[in-house]
């Protein structure tokens, strides 16, 4: 049986962070009522009395709080006037967390959070984590223990290089940073917008395009993409730094991070659902990034399921198979059937019908310019993409063992769910789609996670995943 305290690095770090937001207040208070030679004595008074107070309170908190464990539970004890105890089962812990911050460093410590799911498991998110700060030695030696040993014991691992980092850092980008170039977009249209005739508009455009604005906008679009590239890639570095995956027997863990690392053990049985995403330029390249639903990971702000931020196919298939050499990670053989694609496509059909009636009754009742139309004319497109790569994304693939389901748009996501976490499997069918046996399917694994669905798919794939779910 171990009983103790956490490390006195506690007390600082909750009296910073107390004092953090003391200091706040008193920048606002500064800001709002200027400094005066009144309010420089009541700040100093403040601070004088505050900060001995709260590090006061941390060191008694600190103090009366003990981690006990004793083979088949830990507990979180917290003596005083009112005794309060959290226990939790050994056999009930989904993950042991260790994280390593700037503080940290300086002093040899390290933050441990044991964590059995409750928080996304009851109403009452006071009863779901044992969350403290131990010497580095300390936080391994718990972790092994909870975990018998094995977490000691390497059999297999995988190691980002650096310029993996670089590649998932340069990919990460999203559409926000072509704003300037849609705003340049923009300032065209509204030069165009009272010309009549198409050499006019055609003029007024080359014109702007000749233009000194066009031109700086232009030079301050390219800057700020690739000043976006650089601090993303930066950020990659640093965040991943190190990155590693090893397999200790029956536990997945990883470990990252320059300034603050953070070192994350996951059971295999209790991964609920493992999650491969592509975006647009990951899936160019032949590249997924590899996360998985665990209970208790990925409650927590800026605490993401990831176990392998950037991986190639020969990689993939290697950490699938670790995990479980039952998962299969070829493409799905049941895919949107083809009296049901007309229905991927149909919100195109109603869009492109109402601006044809908008067109025509403002146009002949109205007056209204054609100019007018040319941006939800532009939409068609986009809206033809949108349905054609949903319509390619839909896809889903089922044995004994696993069901996997893929779907998005310009990300497509993988979702490959073991049978036995599957919970429910859901069937929704519209009058108009009841004719042509075709309902949208719904997955249910987990509550408070993204549970997959399908569109327009044949019946008959529901009635076999829910044989499976019968058979157990």
């Amino acid at each position: 049986m171990i009983k103790r305290r956490s490390s006195f690095v506690t007390v600082i770090d909750n009296t910073w962070k107390g004092a953090i937001g003391f200091t706040v207040f008193i920048i606002l208070e500064l800001f709002e009522n200027g400094v005066s030679s009144n309010l420089k004595y009541v700040v100093l008074v403040l601070a004088l009395v505050i900060a001995p107070i709260l590090f006061l309170l941390q060191f008694i908190r600190w103090r009366i709080t003990y981690f006990i464990y004793d083979g088949d539970t830990v507990t979180l004890e917290k003596a005083g006037i009112f005794k309060k105890k959290l226990t939790i089962p050994v056999d009930k812990i989904s993950t042991v967390d260790i994280k390593k911050n700037i503080l940290g460093h300086l002093t040899g410590t390290s933050r441990v959070k044991v964590d059995s799911g409750g928080k996304q498991m009851g109403n009452d998110n006071s009863g779901a984590e044992i969350n403290l700060i131990f010497d580095d030695e300390f936080a391994r030696q718990i972790k092994a223990y909870i975990f018998k040993e094995e977490v000691e014991v390497h059999t297999k691992g995988f190691r980002m290089s650096g310029m993996e980092l670089f590649i998932d850092g340069l990919l990460r980008r999203k559409l926000i940073y072509a704003i300037p170039f849609f705003f340049s977009i923009y300032v065209l249209a509204t030069a165009v917008l009272n010309e009549k005739t198409v050499d006019s508009i055609t003029s007024k455009a080359l014109t702007y395009i000749k233009s000194l604005e066009f031109f700086v906008i232009l030079i301050l679009a390219v800057i700020f993409i690739i000043i976006t590239n650089i601090t993303s890639i930066v950020k990659e570095l640093i965040k991943y730094h190190n990155f590693t995956l090893q397999k200790q027997r029956d536990v997945i863990a990883t470990s990252f991070g320059l300034f603050t690392t953070q070192n994350y053990s996951l059971p295999i049985e209790k991964i609920r659902a493992v999650i491969l995403r592509q975006n647009t330029l990951f899936r160019l390249l032949g590249y997924w990034s590899i996360s998985v639903v665990c209970i208790g990971l990925g409650d927590e702000k800026n605490e993401k399921p990831v176990i392998f931020p950037l991986a190639n196919k020969e990689r993939l298939k290697s950490i699938l198979s670790m995990i479980d050499p039952a998962i299969v990670v070829d493409d799905p053989i049941h895919k949107v059937p083809k009296r049901g694609r007309v229905f991927y496509y149909l919100p195109l059909v109603v869009y492109l019908i109402l601006v044809l009636i908008i067109f025509a009754v403002t146009s002949i009742i109205f007056e209204v310019k054609t100019i007018y139309f040319v941006a939800p004319a532009l939409v068609l497109p986009l809206l033809l993409v949108v349905a054609f790569l949903s319509l390619k994304n839909a896809g889903l693939l089922y044995n004994e063992n696993y069901v996997t389901v893929t779907n998005g748009i310009f990300t497509k996501t993988t979702t490959i769910v073991p049978v036995r976490h599957v919970q429910s499997v859901g069937m929704r069918e519209a009058f108009y789609k009841r004719k042509k046996n075709l309902c949208n399917l719904h997955l249910k694994f987990y509550p408070g996670f993204t549970n997959p669905s399908l569109s327009s798919f044949d019946k008959v794939h529901f009635a076999a995943i829910a044989e499976m779910l019968e058979k157990g």
